[in-house]
């Protein structure tokens, strides 16, 4: 096998330039050890742009014992391998830090080969592609967007991104002389309370999001800058920081601004104040909301939203919503918020509060069986199940194929779009699977101005899709039980073939194996006005969808007092 060890000389790298090539001092003719292997050494000296700015306090920065770089490169044979240097010592680094000798030995260069030196070997992947410039491939970019600790020492030992692309030479050698580009922008940060007051003493998360990327920052409070390493950011792009000190949260969002690599920005931000728990700042598989517990600000990561089970009394727990954007990441097969147990879910007075399911069969929010979930205060609210693929989840209630629980809604504004198949507020689809059924407990409204759409061939209100397939499809139901509207203003709309407050569409062939159905559907003179708007070629407004051949069913029908039966008028508003 052959051995080729290398020495590079590389002097420091540093943000705001690219690093000017210097002479080749020597190159040492090849030598044949005892054992056949081939051994080359190659010196390079690379010099320091004078424009060169630094990460350092005292305005350079040196290479420091311990220090290695990766080098990815083409072997024989045409597989990518990565080789790190050895450790610096003290005798590896000269001229006050400037330059330095690292070490490398590659096995089996390809002559002509692609190369990549990765700097520091922190950030290099180990090599799972053909290509060594991928940057998906070599650069461990979690490492950049979850590790970092905030402190400058720890960011210029291992996230101050460097990167050289080239090809060995014919003589199967690393390039005689090299130019290193810095990746990454810094940003030196102070965060400030809203009376102008720095709060770095007292910041113990602090997360950065571009719109693309997501950087989390765990850190020790101190009163220094914090510092982030960063993708470079367009004037287009809009980026937005939070910060706690584990009681107070500070936000801000900051548009119109450049970064740029190679370059440190010190930024100092004024920030708005909340207290809560920031949805910015939230790790792990899933996070269990707790009872008491409020919630702002908006979901980054890929972290799942629970809600506690219910109390051991019985009595629902109570989660407050203060602004909200819970919009789950499209690869997390979960809704947007999951109520495990009773649950009480509070609208703050003026808040706007959005939770979107992104994988496809989940609701906006689910309730589990046998549970009750209860909507109240005077906020907004917009639910919306997802709607990718064959089949959605419900805006407020069931995803597909799962039997949810018992939806009271008392106040605030809601709005409740169901995911295909699915309803507004109800069920979710039942789709594709032999043998079963898909429910929803009672659905209540007394309060709040409440406008819920369904999916296509979903109700607005009530049950959903039930799909007949002649290859796999057995029998299947999909229900709801009672809707009751006593208070509040109601507008219900149904997708294709459903109806706006009843039945979602029946596919199935055979009465008595498919089934689609509601329970008894009561609205009071209590309401200030309820309007259901059927879908198109469904039969009814209020009650039944259409079906195919297999069984729809709808409680008592009554409004005002008065038993009517099913309604085709559509749109129709009852208006006490």
């Amino acid at each position: 096998m052959k051995q080729i060890s290398k020495i590079l000389n590389i002097a420091a790298l540093v943000l705001a330039g690219t690093l000017a090539t210097g002479c080749v001092d020597q190159l040492n003719d090849p030598k044949q050890s005892q054992d056949g292997d081939k051994t080359v050494t190659l010196t390079t000296t690379i010099g320091l742009d004078a424009s060169t700015k630094a990460l350092t306090a005292a305005g350079v920065k040196t290479f420091a014992v311990g220090e290695q770089i990766a080098v990815f490169y083409k072997q024989e044979g045409g597989t990518t391998a990565k080789a790190v240097s050895v450790a610096l010592t003290d005798a590896d680094i000269r001229e006050s830090g400037k330059k330095a000798d690292f070490t490398v030995t590659l096995i089996n260069p390809s002559a002509g080969g692609a190369v990549r030196y990765v700097y520091p070997a922190a950030m290099a992947l180990d090599p799972t592609s053909a290509d060594p410039a991928n940057d998906n491939y070599t650069i461990a970019t979690s490492n950049l967007t979850n590790s970092q600790d905030g402190t400058l020492a720890t960011l210029a030992a291992n996230f101050d991104l460097a990167v050289y692309d080239g090809t060995l030479t014919d003589g199967a050698t690393l390039p005689a002389s090299v130019t290193l580009q810095n990746r990454l922008a810094i940003l030196e940060l102070t965060v400030k309370n809203a009376s102008g007051t720095s709060v770095n003493g007292d910041v113990t998360k602090l997360s950065v999001y571009d719109g693309t990327n997501y950087y989390l920052i765990s850190r020790t409070p101190a009163d220094e800058s914090i510092y982030v390493a960063l993708w470079p950011v367009s004037s287009e792009q809009t980026i937005a920081f939070c910060a706690t000190d584990g009681t107070k949260n500070y936000r801000k969002s900051v548009t119109g601004k450049t970064l740029d690599r190679n370059n440190i920005y010190p930024v100092r931000l004024t920030t708005a104040e909340s207290t809560g728990t920031a949805l910015e700042l939230v790790t792990g598989k899933t996070y269990t909301v707790q009872n008491g517990e409020t919630l702002s600000g908006t979901l980054l990561g890929t972290t799942k939203i629970a809600t506690a089970e219910t109390k051991k009394n019985g009595e629902p727990i109570t989660v407050t919503l203060d602004g909200v954007d819970i919009n789950v990441s499209s690869s997390i097969n979960a809704p947007g918020i999951y109520c495990q147990g009773n649950t009480d879910l509070v609208l703050v007075d003026g808040s706007v509060n959005y939770v979107t399911a992104n994988y496809r069969g989940n609701a906006g929010i689910f309730i589990d069986q046998d549970r009750t979930l209860t909507i109240s205060g005077a906020g907004t609210l917009t639910a919306t199940g997802c709607g990718n693929g064959e089949y959605g989840g419900a805006g407020i209630g069931g995803n597909t194929h799962d039997t949810c629980g018992n939806i009271v809604i008392t106040g605030g504004t809601i709005t409740a779009r169901g995911g295909k198949g699915s309803a507004g507020i109800g069920s979710g689809a039942y789709d594709r699977i032999s043998k079963g059924s898909s429910k929803c407990g009672a659905i209540t409204i007394t309060g709040g101005n409440v406008t819920a759409t369904g999916g296509q061939f979903g109700a607005g209100i009530g049950s959903a899709y039930v799909f007949f397939k002649m290859s796999d499809s057995t029998s299947a139901s999909n229900d709801c039980g009672d809707i009751t509207i006593t208070g509040g203003t109601v507008t219900a709309k149904g997708g294709t073939k459903a109806a706006g407050i009843g039945c979602g569409y029946n596919s199935g062939r055979y009465n008595d194996y498919f089934r689609a159905g509601c329970g008894n559907i009561t609205i009071t003179s209590g309401v200030t006005s309820v309007t259901a708007t059927k879908g198109s070629d469904s039969p009814y407004s209020i009650g039944e969808g259409a079906t195919n051949g297999g069984n729809q069913f709808c409680g008592t029908i009554t409004i005002g007092g008065t038993e009517t039966g099913e309604i085709s008028d559509s749109p129709y508003t009852y208006q006490p």
